[in-house]
């Protein structure tokens, strides 16, 4: 005897409803199942140590307690106002060349300038706009050269350095 219509379809529906319910939640991924030696480090009580404290934190190797000392004496050392990137605002085109040397990349856009400094893995880009006689600086971004987070201060004091050594050298 032949199924009618809505035979066929009740009973495909039924079927992809047991299916989908078999299957799990939608968009929760399943835990990842633990390892042999995660489940036998969790089950694992802490040993009792009769030590104390001071004992095991000698055992440690030392640490130099001011790298940071060493490496600021061997670079150069510049005021709050010198490493503050502000202060490349309104500066033209000379006085921007004097605080960071020439720019590693020039672009011009229709009426806007822009000057590119890069160093370590960080870029500056500046945009000079024409003010009434010269073109001066109006905006500028520190940027990755990579996807990774960068300090802007560090970067501009890494291109201070840069500078100041190839003035002196």
């Amino acid at each position: 005897m032949p199924l009618g219509n809505r035979t066929w379809r009740a009973a495909s529906l039924s079927v992809l409803i047991f299916a989908a319910a078999c299957s799990g939640p939608i968009g929760v991924p399943n835990p990842p199942k633990p390892t042999e030696a995660a489940r036998a480090t969790a089950a694992a009580p802490e040993p009792a140590t009769s030590e104390p404290a001071a004992k095991n934190a000698a055992a440690l190797p030392k640490q130099d307690p001011a790298p940071e000392a060493k490496q600021s004496a061997s670079r150069p050392q510049f005021s709050a106002a010198e490493r503050d990137p502000d202060r490349l605002l309104n500066l033209d085109v000379s006085g921007l060349a004097g605080i960071l040397g020439d720019p590693t990349f020039k672009r011009r856009d229709r009426s806007v300038r822009v000057w590119q400094y890069r160093d370590e893995g960080c870029i500056l880009d500046l945009f000079l706009y024409p003010k009434p006689t010269e073109y001066k600086v109006t905006h500028y971004e520190f940027r990755s050269a990579s996807d990774a987070k960068i300090s802007g201060q560090g970067c501009f004091e890494r291109l201070l350095v840069r500078t100041r050594a190839a003035k002196q050298g």
